[in-house]
């Protein structure tokens, strides 16, 4: 699965941006604290929010209640493994893929991931797009020229995608087994394609390069390689404290 953007982001990206920029994920500059809280399953790591009067009332039986400041300057609550190890700081929760949440870390040593919180592992959004059939070369994710995005909003991506944001590919083959990621973050320029151009993506199970559009126009965001931090995977299930 490659990643093209359009007027209705690909959901994996739309999920990976939401939890970056939007209410979904905790507010990371915002104006006047809030203090919010969540009943943790000891065991699983599933979250639940409770607001208003629930959030000071005592979690469920087999739950542990945390609390955090949304602000700046406070201190977040932070994501460890189920051997202890810390993974980072918790920006916020993904929707809820049965049976396990996905948790939006920024880890200590840098970049912005998606974690599976039962299995602990680091999560995919799928292939940028290349335009060499090697696909080793510069990364991109499209806007196709066949559903038009004003240049507001293409600038906004570009944005968006700087900094610590993490698109991240593995290959996951038919028993599940996650393969070594690769990983990008915008390198801030975007490139528009007037003439049909072929555009090439990496299998979702081999890794292989392989013809993903053979004509495409549009605009084409940049991405950059980033080292794959270590360890990338962790021990699950996660847990917020």
């Amino acid at each position: 699965m490659s990643i093209r953007l359009n007027p209705i982001v690909a959901a994996g990206i739309a999920l990976f941006l939401a939890l970056a920029v939007s209410a979904v994920a905790v507010p990371a500059e915002k104006a006047g604290a809030a203090t919010l809280t969540a009943c943790v399953n000891k065991k699983t790591g599933e979250m639940k929010m409770r607001f208003g009067k629930k959030a000071k009332k005592k979690c469920p039986k087999g739950y542990r209640k945390v609390t955090w400041n949304d602000s700046a300057t406070s201190k977040l609550a932070s994501v460890y493994a189920a051997d202890g190890k810390l993974v980072g700081k918790f920006l916020g929760a993904g929707a809820i893929f049965a049976p396990w949440p996905l948790f939006q870390v920024e880890r200590t040593d840098g970049g912005q991931y998606l974690y599976n919180v039962g299995d602990g592992t680091m999560q995919s959004l799928g292939s940028p797009e290349f335009t060499d059939a090697t696909c080793t070369g510069t990364g991109y994710l499209g806007l196709s020229s066949a559903t038009p995005v004003p240049t507001a909003i293409v600038e906004r991506y570009v944005r968006n995608l700087q900094g610590s944001t993490r698109i991240v590919f593995r290959t996951q083959n038919a028993l599940g087994d996650l393969g070594v990621p690769r990983i990008w973050t915008g390198n801030g320029q975007a490139t528009v394609v007037g003439a049909a151009t072929t555009t090439y993506d990496l299998n979702s199970q081999t890794g292989a390069c392989e013809v993903d559009d053979p004509a495409f126009t549009g605009s084409l965001l940049g991405l950059q390689t980033v080292a794959t931090p270590t360890p990338y995977d962790f021990e699950g299930p996660l847990e917020i404290r």
